[in-house]
């Protein structure tokens, strides 16, 4: 044997490896078999001579290693624990058919690669990683192991590739993440501290008497997380670390830890957003048989043992922000930076602070009005028409509803010639109209008078009328009214209708019945009502630069307007992996339904599925270079936007509706808790509500016990505030769609059509910043020098954005306030930039906040 490891070292010494001389496997002490020779083995320049391969490896069967670092050109990824769930994020979409893996033993290995500076030296016993960069020692085939088993290679050393700079990012990311969930471990009780220990780190318990190691029982046995006690064990770490502040992060590696080849992400994050932040009572610890070992006796007692002096306490504008995180749900539409959408977005919101959700709203319905009922999808199971129906909600005066409705309303008239009305119409009216123009565009921006007169007797059946037009079916009707003796009949071929109406939330509540939505009325209409804190523009003077742009807007409508005027009909396309991915979103979809047991949610997807089909008809037409194919981007986009916004707005609608804030005092509490942001102090609360306080206290009661709602303490004095968990966002989070795999095409697909037809075009890479979509395949920073007042670097502006998308697509969840914070300080750590404030400044533009100032259900 040490013929051939000597022959193997000459051969790593002509490749330029330093090597150098390592304790024989037989050797005593420690690390037999893997221990340098030489003092100085670290700073070795040049590799062994023959004379020393002679005298350490032929003469006294010495083992052979490897000096890791610049000289040698080389790094080693040394997997001692092969961790599930962990290594399919680090190596999703790469490509390891050449790299070279050196092994003994089954489950552990090297992964050898050329030197790469930004990999450092790094040991993480719990992730089952060791990192060899500059100056790391590793032992190189065919070196004898302790146990006797020979190291082997797998492909030729000499012809190690470098490794990907995606795989380095995402170590550096996940030892990042271990490193706070190491913080947060430090905070907890003794005795989840040391369950973690004796399950992750501490491979013995020391020696004997002998000086053998005393092998751990409880190392690596992921047995205690599993089964009814293993669940009801996770449940109790899991909110240790939520006390104490643990991140999704942090929570979701630690499932991946836990779970082992049982992890599943999809589960995992479902069940993370469930724990409830309420930590295990000693005498739950005591009776538990695995954490009953670790516990000393001598440690803090659970949350709800302090005394009123240990209780965690958080500043007033920490606790304005829970309760800011209830509205964070935002539409965001990401598209070409060429898009019709796109140039809306940057033109309106130029003019006026209004809610971008809004514009992209307006836009859309613009879209939809310039089809002018020429376009359609031709289904086996009917004809889908791109007519949209909005309603977008927000408070008189302050969200600027009225500036967005006015705005389109003055592109619409503008580019069309026609004027809009606010007629409040009867049925016959509107009956009449609709028979001489059964294309019809509507645009109201308070419609409280019209949903008055819908509900007057005179009106009967016009909730079943509309819902017929709406699907663009015939209509047929006999009016009441009479003429010269003759009741006349009124008929309406190939409706086509849309609408954009906006009022507040009080108006809307009080004018519209659960037997509006349950007629199919209210399902036919998708709803837009942000919440979220938006930054203020102030007045400013008109100036060219908004002439030019409105001109541009205008002449881009006007073109579309033009040219579906002159045809008769527009036929649709899908592409097959277009068709394939949206079957697969509704079967998930539908399975998430049946699931849930909720009419509500059931009524929302009924009509919502029909929706991702008008809208993705909208993104193709929007585009600079118009398409009549559905693109399976396009497709993506659609699902995304219905179901992770426009079906939780369809719901929370409702349950508004629903609400009895008169006889429910649940309701009632939560219902001053929503006008107030989601969080307010709990003495303003029982006077704000106006119930007794025996009720009021009961109320409370109840809904912390739910987990509805969440208690905290302000710094500085003993004030106790309440906060609204949000149960609405879940559901868009942790969206089904994103646990439905991408599906690839080998060739770029199009839509065969005739030379007069639109063409179809690929869709780029985009990512959404300030409001405005840029593309992120480009290397240039050209397009985000708008992201003004950030004193930092053009050339870091595209690699935050970068940071902020891939952060979302992990974390399944938008940017909150309280994200910002973490985010930033992750990007300068893992990006050694030292520049904190201007990135904090930019992820909260990006993410639109203002910068002034599970199977694992089985498991858990």
């Amino acid at each position: 044997m040490s013929s051939i490891i000597a022959e193997a070292a000459t051969t790593y010494s002509n490749a330029g490896i330093i090597t150098h001389p390592l304790t024989p496997p037989n050797s005593t002490g420690t690390s037999a078999g893997k221990r340098p020779v030489k003092k100085d083995w670290s700073k070795l320049k040049e590799p062994m001579s023959d004379a020393e391969v002679t005298r350490y490896i032929l003469n006294q069967s010495y083992n052979i290693g490897a000096v890791c670092g610049k000289l040698s050109d080389l790094m080693v990824i040394d997997v001692d624990w092969y961790v599930k769930g962990m290594w399919d994020d680090i190596l999703k979409d790469i490509d390891t058919s050449d790299w070279v893996k050196q092994f003994r033993t089954p489950g552990r290995w090297h992964w050898m690669f050329k030197f790469n500076p930004d990999f450092e030296l790094k040991h993480s016993k719990p992730l089952g990683i060791d990192l060899l960069g500059e100056a790391g020692n590793v032992v190189l085939s065919p070196s004898v192991h302790v146990s006797g088993e020979v190291y082997h290679i797998d492909g030729d050393l000499t012809k190690r590739p470098d490794i990907p700079p995606a795989v380095i990012g995402r170590i550096k990311d996940l030892l990042y993440t271990f490193e706070q969930l190491k913080t947060t471990l430090n905070k907890c009780r003794r005795t989840f501290k040391e369950f973690f220990n004796a399950v992750f780190v501490k491979e013995d318990l020391g020696k004997d008497k002998e000086g053998n190691k005393i092998p751990n029982p409880w190392y690596h046995d992921l047995t205690v997380f599993h089964n009814m006690d293993g669940r009801q064990r996770t449940l109790h770490l899991f909110a240790e670390l939520k006390v104490n502040g643990a991140t999704d992060a942090e929570l979701l590696l630690m499932c991946k830890l836990a779970f082992g080849d049982s992890y599943s992400e999809r589960y995992s994050i479902y069940e993370i957003s469930q724990i409830k932040a309420i930590p295990a009572k000693t005498s739950t610890i005591k009776a538990d048989s695995v954490l009953s070992e670790f516990y000393s006796g001598e440690e803090e007692p659970a949350y709800e043992e302090w005394g009123e002096e240990n209780i965690k306490t958080y500043s007033l504008e920490e606790i304005k922000e829970m309760g800011a995180e209830i509205n964070d749900l935002r539409l965001i539409i990401n598209v070409d930076n060429d898009h019709f959408l796109n140039e809306y977005v940057k033109w309106l919101s130029g003019l006026s602070d209004t809610y971008k959700d809004y514009i992209f709203v307006s836009g859309l319905w613009l879209l939809s009005a310039c089809t002018q009922g020429k376009v359609s999808l031709k289904l086996q199971q009917g004809t889908i028409n791109p007519n949209l129906w909005f309603f977008i909600l927000g408070l008189s005066s302050v969200s600027r509803k009225s500036t967005a409705l006015d705005k389109t309303k003055l592109v619409y008239e503008s580019c069309t010639q026609t004027k809009l009305y606010n007629d409040d119409y009867s049925l016959e009216g509107y009956l009449e109209l609709l028979q001489d123009t059964p294309h019809c565009n509507f645009i109201r921006d308070e419609v409280v008078g019209l949903l008055q007169k819908m509900h007057k007797k005179y009106n009967d059946g016009i909730f079943e009328c509309e819902c017929a037009l709406y699907d663009c079916a015939d209509y047929r009707k006999t009016l009441a009214k009479e003429k010269g003796n003759k009741k006349r009949e009124v008929v309406i071929e190939n409706p086509f209708i849309t609408k954009l109406y906006g009022t507040t939330p009080d108006n809307f509540a009080a004018n519209m019945t659960l037997e509006d939505v349950n007629t199919g009325y209210g399902p036919r209409f998708l709803f837009c009502h942000p919440k979220y804190k938006r930054p203020r523009k102030p007045l400013q003077l008109a100036n060219e630069e908004d002439r030019t742009a409105f001109a541009s807007i205008v002449t881009r409508v006007i073109t579309m307007w033009d040219h579906m005027k002159g045809i008769d009909e527009l036929e649709f396309d899908v592409i097959p992996e277009a068709f394939e991915y949206y079957n697969k979103v509704t079967e998930t979809m539908e399975e998430t339904v049946l699931d849930s047991g909720d009419n509500t949610l059931s009524m929302g997807w009924a009509r919502n599925q029909v929706h991702i089909l008008k809208i993705a008809m909208l993104l193709e037409l929007g585009k600079n270079e118009p398409s009549h194919c559905i693109q399976l981007q396009t497709m993506q986009e659609s699902c995304r936007i219905v179901i992770e916004y426009f079906l939780p707005m369809f719901v929370e609608t409702v349950h508004r509706l629903q609400e009895d804030v008169k006889n429910n005092q649940i309701e009632k509490v939560r219902s001053v808790l929503l006008k107030n942001a989601g969080t307010l102090g709990r003495s303003d609360l029982l006077k704000y509500s106006r119930l007794k306080k025996r009720e009021f206290d009961e109320v409370v009661e109840t809904m912390l016990e739910s987990g509805e709602i969440k208690s905290v303490v302000q710094n500085g004095s003993k004030k106790q505030w309440l906060v609204l968990n949000d149960d609405k966002r879940t559901f868009s989070q942790n969206s089904p769609i994103s646990h439905i795999s991408h599906i690839h095409t080998e060739d770029k697909k199009t839509c065969e059509k005739s030379e007069n037809d639109i063409n179809c075009h690929e869709h780029t890479n985009y990512i959404y910043m300030c409001g405005e979509v840029f593309d992120s395949s480009c290397e240039s920073v050209k397009n985000v020098k708008n992201v003004k007042s950030v004193k930092i670097e053009d050339s870091v502006l595209l690699k935050i954005a970068r940071f902020c998308k891939d952060w979302q697509r992990v974390m399944n969840k938008s940017i909150t306030c309280s994200d910002v914070v973490p985010i930033s300080m992750e990007y300068c750590h893992k990006m050694k930039y030292d520049n904190i404030e201007g990135v904090t400044n930019t992820v909260k533009r990006i993410a639109g906040i203002p910068t002034e100032e599970k199977e694992a259900t089985a498991r858990y």
